[in-house]
């Protein structure tokens, strides 16, 4: 079934490996820097996502501490305000 595919492999490595080296040089060129760049590219989207992802996750974990400690002062007595105040002592 996939035999055509071998086929066209094998072909086109045969012609590379029998063509001049300027010619295989230029293909190659051709062939690689635009398949790198577009790699590249799509590499620095995922670089990209992901630091933005984390760069969330570390604001929403901040967010729900600083909403945590400030919902604890809220829900203080007043003695435990006044012990705060003097650093614990009662």
């Amino acid at each position: 079934m996939w035999d055509w595919f071998t086929d066209l492999g094998d072909r086109t490595a045969q012609f590379l490996t029998t063509s001049p080296l300027w010619l295989q040089v230029t293909l190659v060129i051709a062939v690689a820097v635009p398949l790198c760049a577009v790699l590249a590219l799509l590499w620095l989207r995922v670089v990209d996502r992901v630091g933005s992802l984390l760069g969330r996750g570390g604001a929403r974990a901040r967010a729900r501490a600083q909403a945590k400690v400030s919902l604890d002062r809220m829900t203080r007595t007043d003695a435990e305000r006044v012990a705060s105040a003097k650093h614990g002592e009662p």
